[in-house]
């Protein structure tokens, strides 16, 4: 994998330390907003190289007291992870 500097992976990166995952083998973004995710998802591919897009979701809400809805981009790479 070979990351690619410039605006795009200064948005993924802002994104990701602001609301997502950084696993063992994956990066992961769950938010409420489909547009948000869309433009994360679209910056890691154009920084990375790697397939991302937006999923819906469900995840429990403890102010809501219920499931709430929301989207999710996950890319499984421990490259990706390890950087």
């Amino acid at each position: 994998m070979t990351i690619k500097p410039g605006y795009e992976f200064g948005y993924m990166i802002g994104a990701n330390c602001a609301d997502g995952t950084v696993g063992r083998n994956y990066v992961s973004l769950v938010v409420n907003d489909e547009g948000f995710a869309s433009r994360y998802a679209a910056c890691l591919t154009a920084a990375t190289g790697l397939p991302a897009r937006p999923e819906a979701v469900t995840r429990p809400s403890g102010y809501l007291q219920r499931e709430a809805p929301g989207f999710r981009v996950r890319v499984v790479s421990s490259d990706l992870a390890d950087c």
